[in-house]
Formats: structure tokens, C-alpha cells, sequence
């Protein structure tokens, strides 16, 4: 899989995350992302794995609903609909755990 850095950018913008983009150039640098044309693609899947589990899963679902969250204002005023997408993506991989209150037991 690999993801446009024109979304990148985007996505820096919407989460305050200033320096994203300059992180993703060190980690080209490194080999552990190639960068083919307007794209960034993990040079080995095994990478992708790493990376994505270092974080536990509660903390994985919460990031994604953030993501999403963060892109709502992006995909209703652009007309790119893979930004529309890519927010209902990140929502659906947030799920109902990012968004329950683990402090109320059944």
C-alpha cells in the first residue's frame, strides 16, 4: 500500500503535527520508506508491521478515530473524494473501541 504525499501534507495540516512530512524524508533516508514519484510506500511489509504494532491496539483505534476526526473538515471541502474516503477509513479502523468509556463495566 502506499499513500500520496499530497495527502501527507494534508494530513500534517489536520493533526497539528508539524515536521511529519520532514520525519517521512528521514525515514526515506533510511530505507524504511521509498518514495516513488508523489508516493510513499514501505520498502518491506514486515516494516509496515513493526511500525503499525508499536503502538497497543487501544491506542491504534484511538489514533485512527483521531485521524478520521481531524480529516472530517477536509473531506467535506474538498472535492477529492479519496480524502472523503480516507477519513471514513480511518474512522471505521477507529471502531466502537475508540470511542467507548472503558471505565464502565457491564
Amino acid at each position: 500500500a502506499s499513500v500520496d504525499i499530497a495527502f501527507v501534507k494534508i494530513l500534517e495540516i489536520a493533526l497539528e503535527m508539524r515536521g511529519l512530512c520532514d520525519n517521512l524524508d528521514v525515514a526515506v533516508d533510511e530505507g524504511l520508506l521509498e518514495k516513488k514519484g508523489d508516493q510513499l510506500r514501505f520498502s518491506h511489509d514486515r516494516i509496515q508491521e513493526a511500525a503499525y504494532n508499536t503502538l497497543p491496539a487501544d491506542e491504534r483505534c484511538l489514533f485512527h478515530h483521531v485521524c478520521g476526526m481531524a480529516l472530517v473538515s477536509y473531506s467535506t471541502s474538498e472535492s477529492d473524494d479519496n480524502i472523503l474516503l480516507a477519513t471514513l477509513n480511518q474512522i471505521n479502523l477507529g471502531g466502537p473501541a475508540a470511542v467507548q468509556d472503558t471505565s464502565q463495566s457491564s
